[in-house]
């Protein structure tokens, strides 16, 4: 998962004639998770309102799915003036950048992608008003191999121009390794990147002010903050920035609630670990952040599903639905549409399966859409009616939402074709 609005104009008959120019073009709409909510790392993005990608991480075109037939009424294909670009990571090409086509939801890779030279970014977000975007560096393969805890992480930012063109901003090196996932509270004010010590032991979490006419990044003053004995690989944003989810692994598995207050700082709130079942694989953030959806699978015989219900005033989780059975077997990625009402689930076996989220949190079995190979890292775009996930290959699967049904349907053109393998995701609005 936000652009600022463009300009500063020197006299009010520029100002009046350019606002009517912006207007009319729909220029410069919020997509609304986060990142992450998220939206997560990877992936994705998560939480309904707010994600853009968890998070998302988190973890992106063809007409028969997307035109006439099935744009707004049926397949949930749109058409939307504005143009979208989808921003992904890659195994070893920087950052791979595509421009959706709003009728059909076809990519076309940018000119100039990937962006960055041989990194390997793992995880992104954009600023709420989709300025910005900021990129978590898990190693340099060119530098250091392939161990992460070789060389420090590094957290990079990019502005993002009217054409989804990406020029560098400001490279941070950090005192940490392994870089995991990036997260931004919905209003832009900060932004957090969890990595760890080298060796490591503990959870380090860096948390910055953002400055929103400049996208400059300050560290805050008593960050990192560092949780012992465990490493958090997941991390997603509840929709009102007070609270952090996050998956952890090391000594301790399972899932932290983190409390954040007005001036950024983080505290621990709670930890829920996993001490004889499989661990949590990913998480994400439903019905407005009234629910937090956990998968439990190592491969595509194993698994199960768990949703927690969300205080809201503590943040803290309580589980309310355990779920299993082949519907929830191999499940590994989770994203939430932008109502938070239907949750796509990706499958280590292939493909994605779509289900209800229902007033007590219990989820539904919808649809399912092949894939033909395993399917991560999924991302909705802006519009609510594209998703994109990466295929175990250089390609991404493009699928059409009807948000009335939740079906999903392949695009004409898809998989597309990228550089490298999609790590993490998201999608802004011009």
């Amino acid at each position: 998962m936000r652009n600022i609005r463009r300009g500063v104009w020197l006299a009010t008959a520029l100002f009046v004639a350019m606002l009517l120019v912006l207007v009319g073009c729909g220029s410069n709409s919020n997509s609304g998770n986060n990142n992450t909510g998220n939206p997560n790392p990877g992936s994705s993005n998560n939480g309904g309102n707010n994600s853009g990608g968890n998070n998302s991480g988190g973890n992106s075109g063809g007409n028969n799915s997307g035109g006439n037939n099935s744009g707004g009424n049926n397949s949930g294909g749109g058409t939307s003036t504005a143009p979208q670009y989808l921003y992904a990571g890659s195994l070893d090409k920087g950052v791979q950048g595509f421009r959706i086509d709003g009728a059909s939801g076809a990519l076309t890779l940018l000119p100039n992608s990937p962006f960055g030279g041989a990194l390997e970014p793992n995880s992104l977000v954009a600023d709420p008003a989709q300025k910005f975007l900021y990129v978590g560096i898990g190693q340099q393969p060119a530098v250091r191999g392939s161990n992460c805890s070789d060389t420090p992480g590094e957290l990079h930012s990019f502005t993002i121009d009217t054409s989804g063109q990406l020029a560098p901003l400001e490279q941070i090196k950090l005192d940490a390794y392994c870089v995991q996932d990036v997260t931004m509270d919905p209003t832009g004010q900060n932004l957090y990147v969890f990595a760890m010590k080298q060796d490591g032991s503990d959870a380090l979490i860096y948390g910055y002010s953002v400055d929103a006419n400049t996208g400059k990044l300050t560290q805050l003053s008593d960050s990192p903050y560092t949780f012992t004995g465990t490493n958090v690989v997941r991390a997603v944003m509840s929709p009102d920035g007070k609270f952090i989810y996050t998956v952890i692994a090391g000594s301790v598995n399972g899932i932290m609630v983190l409390g954040r207050s007005s001036s950024g700082t983080l505290s621990q709130v709670a930890v829920h670990p996993f001490t004889t079942d499989i661990p949590v694989d990913d998480i994400g953030l439903v019905a407005g952040g009234k629910y937090l959806v956990s998968t439990h699978a190592q491969d595509a015989s194993t698994g199960t599903v768990r949703v927690w219900s969300v205080d809201q005033n503590s943040g803290d989780i309580t589980m309310v639905h355990n779920l299993s059975g082949d519907k929830f077997t191999g499940t590994t990625n989770v994203l939430a549409d932008r109502t938070g009402q239907w949750v796509f689930l990706s499958l280590f076996a292939g493909g994605i399966n779509v289900f209800k989220v229902e007033a007590d949190g219990n989820l539904t079995f919808t649809s399912n859409a092949p894939n033909s190979t395993m399917t991560l890292n999924m991302v909705i775009d802006t519009t609510n009616h594209f998703v994109y996930a990466r295929n175990n290959e250089n390609s991404i699967a493009g699928f059409s939402f009807d948000p009335s049904s939740g079906k999903l349907t392949p695009l004409a053109g898809s998989p597309f074709a990228s550089p490298s393998q999609m790590l993490g995701g998201v999608v802004v609005k011009k």
